[in-house]
């Protein structure tokens, strides 16, 4: 192949490629895939198409295969299955869920659908390029029960420089505050709080809070102390010691009163203690009152 494909040349390699691994074990896919079409490698542009996404909601996705997340979906259906497990289980029809790093929306128009229309969705999404394929993907699934903002969720309201990736850099989720390892620029962007967002948009009470914001969390759980407590939403936070620590973040988690688990697979939940913490996504649920 050269070095440079065309999109047609490249699209039917991708679909070939797909089909074959329909024949391989599942424990063997992921390695097969990425052996003959890694989405690192500068041979290839990338191919954009529209594909079926989680079809018994009747969703579509826009894919561009030269992104992680992106090729995941193309090959495999969807982006990280724990998660969306965990979201198909715990969003109920009616419920009013906040989206912190929203990504290109992957979660987000699952969302949409799980809380219906008379749900809400509040999308965050503060990097320019990505919060515009997001509103693509949300424009194509008729998410009308989404509010997507461009802005960051933290604290307080108001301005902060944010580390922006390269475009073509296949892992957009790893801009952010803080990770300056492979920033490409900084941009201004705006910032609002969650206690700020529900009273600027009337909102009573808030059901769930998703959060993926590369090491943020702590400054969004701050900013969202009177809406908590008032509304003990579930959380559901990554927690990895790359940009914080996760010891603080289960702290504030139990400062707040809430009970901590470690999402085991298969939806399995494990509460944690102090003394028992491990990086991946967590689950937090108001601890009842004795």
């Amino acid at each position: 192949m050269r070095k440079r494909s065309s999109y047609f040349t490249e699209l039917s390699w991708l679909l070939f490629i797909k089909r074959i691994g329909k024949l391989i074990p599942q424990r063997l896919r992921f390695r097969f895939y990425k052996l003959l079409y890694n989405y690192e490698s500068p041979r290839y542009k990338g191919v954009q198409l529209i594909i079926p996404y989680f079809e018994s909601l009747n969703l579509q996705f826009i894919v561009s295969t030269q992104y992680l997340i992106d090729w995941n979906v193309f090959f495999f259906g969807q982006y990280e299955k724990e998660t969306n497990d965990l979201l198909l289980e715990y969003i109920k029809p009616g419920q009013v869920v906040i989206e912190a790093g929203a990504n290109n929306g992957t979660e987000t128009v699952l969302l949409s659908r799980l809380v219906g229309p008379t749900g809400k969705v509040f999308a965050f999404e503060p990097v320019e390029h990505i919060h515009n394929m997001l509103q693509l993907n949300l424009s194509i699934n008729h998410c009308g029960n989404v509010t997507a903002e461009q802005k960051a969720l933290g604290e307080s309201d108001g301005e902060l420089y944010f580390n922006v990736l390269p475009e073509n850099f296949c892992n957009q989720g790893m801009a952010g505050k803080y990770d300056e390892r492979s920033v490409d620029t900084k941009v201004l962007v705006q910032q609002t709080s969650i206690d700020s967002l529900l009273l600027q948009h009337h909102i009573q009470a808030i059901d769930f809070i998703k959060m993926d914001i590369q090491g943020a969390e702590i400054e969004l759980l701050k900013g969202a102390e009177q809406t908590i407590q008032k509304s003990k939403p579930l959380i559901f936070t990554e927690a990895t010691e790359d940009f914080l620590s996760i010891q603080k973040l289960f702290e504030t988690l139990s400062d707040l009163n809430y009970s901590v688990y470690f999402i085991q697979p298969k939806g399995h939940l494990r509460l944690l203690s102090k003394d028992t913490l491990i990086e991946g996504n967590w689950l937090a649920k108001p601890t009842p009152s004795i």
